[in-house]
């Protein structure tokens, strides 16, 4: 199978060509390249086109399994000689469906929400405690956001799995949330609990002082704008 990029720039600008696979991040986050619908920008590879044909003919396909294997090359434009082997999968049960109440947008959504959480409110977090050391390099922030896929890597996939057709989806989503905020509150208190003196220090950013405390009083209120307390936890 091949995943589909639309090109908006260069020389195959407004066509689609095959994109490739990262070495460093999940299969399972081009969800949304991968298994939402056709469009003007948007192409998902031909196996998940006859897999709606078949169901479509009511033809049951239960647990899916979908790999996807690439191969590294070395940057190199004069040789692109392969250096390494890239391979991942997502499995799921027989979801997969373009119907309006389906699952298939629901899931995409959920991964566009773990990518702001990550790459917007962990990362921006991660990346003040780097203003505030003094560190040059986006390593510190970058590092961050990779344990952090890390982490959420093995909770995501065995939700994934565990849906079916007739699940809720406000609960089943609800689930998968708290586990999300769980993961990142986690991520950040790692941060917080390695402060040094500099961190509580802080330093001056115009009029105030940014330090580890008010960095971590903003990660919580972007959190929190994207990943809302339930009821039950706000009473804990």
């Amino acid at each position: 199978m091949t995943e589909w990029r639309f090109n908006k720039t260069g020389d195959n600008k407004d066509t689609f060509t095959p994109k490739k696979h990262s070495l460093n991040e999940q299969f399972w986050r081009s969800f949304g390249i991968t298994f939402t619908p056709n469009n003007l920008s948007q192409r998902r590879p031909g196996i998940i086109e006859w897999i709606i044909y078949l169901k479509d003919k009511e033809v049951t396909l239960r647990h899916q399994k979908f790999n996807a294997v690439s191969m590294e090359d070395d940057g190199n434009a004069t040789s692109w000689n392969p250096v390494n082997e890239i391979f991942d999968n997502v499995s799921f049960g027989n979801i997969i469906s373009d119907a309006t109440d389906g699952w298939i947008n629901s899931i995409a959504g959920e991964v566009d929400k773990i990518k702001n959480v990550i790459d917007g409110v962990l990362w921006t977090f991660s990346n003040d405690i780097r203003v505030i050391r003094n560190l040059n390099s986006n390593e510190f922030a970058n590092r961050t956001k990779q344990e952090a896929y890390f982490q959420v890597d093995m909770p995501f996939r065995d939700w994934l799995s565990s849906i079916q057709p007739d699940d809720s989806k406000e609960e089943k989503i609800k689930e998968w949330r708290a586990i999300l905020r769980t993961i990142v509150k986690k991520e950040a208190q790692k941060l917080v609990d390695s402060a040094g003196n500099r961190d509580f220090i802080g330093i001056e950013d115009g009029a105030h002082v940014k330090n580890i405390f008010t960095a971590y009083n903003r990660f919580n209120w972007k959190l929190n704008e994207q990943l809302p307390k339930e009821e039950e936890e706000e009473r804990k």
